[in-house]
């Protein structure tokens, strides 16, 4: 078993091509991905990205307002049109949707460098753990949009995926792929309307290799916290009280705003926006109209008019 371990990591230190992780987050912690719809075209939008930019995935993590990549490049700088390409896709379908204009989650999107074997495994490792440390999901293998359920075959018949380009039908095709895209030949998509990650761009038989070919390893190291990790949860609650009043006014005014209403920003109506505006200048009148303008997506002379319009403030 140390011969094996010793000829992966061999392996992939004579692989020149540079490995990376990247992570894209929505603008001051605000969520990006609002249901179930959202997801499903970042996920599949994500896998088309892949194929048209020749890049290679080992795993995947969709959360509500940031997402996690480990991937494999042909050359230096390909994750920026491989992200390029994404972005401009999924930001297409956003504002179709919500009727907004700009570009989906921060200016720009974080990478990092993966170094060797063991680094890509701790990664990998990381991105599936995601939706157990943010509470999303109980079990790795029940969260449909990382890519946990894909290694070692993990998967039922019905995540497998039925459908071909041949046999989709039209609804799915309208809700769930782009406008101007069919999928792929030889691609399957399920009656969820998910792409099952393809071999040519999802290299599930690398990560069998990360851990040693061997399931149990693999959903045994899924248990164990990473070096990704924050230790939030063995630090004193004094210390992680003041970790929280750290945050930045902007996501303090974030978080009430989605307490204030169950809709999400991008989805209100802008009177609707000029009301919780109301709320939360009597409640936060430190904030400024600036931000108040990053947060809304109104112009802060707009903002002011109907602030002293509506509510009589300054």
């Amino acid at each position: 078993m140390k011969q094996f371990a010793e000829k992966i990591l061999a392996q992939y230190a004579s692989d020149s091509r540079p490995r990376k992780h990247l992570y894209l987050r929505g603008n001051h912690q605000q969520d990006m991905f609002h249901d179930k719809v959202d997801k499903i075209n970042a996920w599949n939008r994500l896998w088309l990205s892949a194929k048209a930019t020749g890049v290679e995935i080992f795993s995947v993590a969709i959360l509500d307002n940031h997402m996690h990549l480990a991937i494999q490049l042909r050359y230096d700088g390909q994750e920026t049109d491989f992200m390029h390409h994404f972005r401009l896709s999924i930001t297409q379908y956003y504002n179709r949707r919500y009727a907004l204009k700009g570009m989906l989650g921060t200016r720009k999107f974080g990478r990092a460098t993966l170094y060797d074997a063991e680094d890509l495994k701790d990664c990998v490792c990381y991105h599936i753990r995601n939706v157990l440390h943010h509470g999303i999901s109980s079990n790795y293998l029940d969260y449909p949009f990382s890519t946990a359920r894909y290694a070692f075959g993990l998967i039922s018949k019905e995540q497998r995926g039925h459908y071909t380009s041949k046999t989709l039908p039209e609804n799915l095709a309208h809700a769930y792929l782009p406008v101007r895209e069919k999928l792929p030949e030889g691609w399957t998509i399920t009656s969820e309307g998910l792409i099952v990650p393809p071999e040519r761009v999802f290299r599930s038989d690398r990560v069998e290799e990360l851990f040693g070919g061997s399931r149990e390893k693999y959903l045994g190291a899924l248990t164990h916290r990473t070096s990704r990790e924050t230790n939030d949860e063995d630090e004193p609650c004094a210390k992680r009280e003041s970790l929280a009043s750290a945050q930045t006014l902007d996501e303090t005014v974030v978080e009430f705003v989605k307490k204030k209403s169950p809709v999400p920003l991008p989805a209100m109506s802008f009177m609707k926006k000029i009301e919780i505006l109301g709320y939360v200048r009597k409640e936060f009148p430190k904030v400024g109209y600036r931000s108040l303008e990053r947060i809304f997506g109104i112009p802060a002379s707009t903002i002011r008019y109907y602030i002293k319009k509506l509510h009589g403030r300054e």
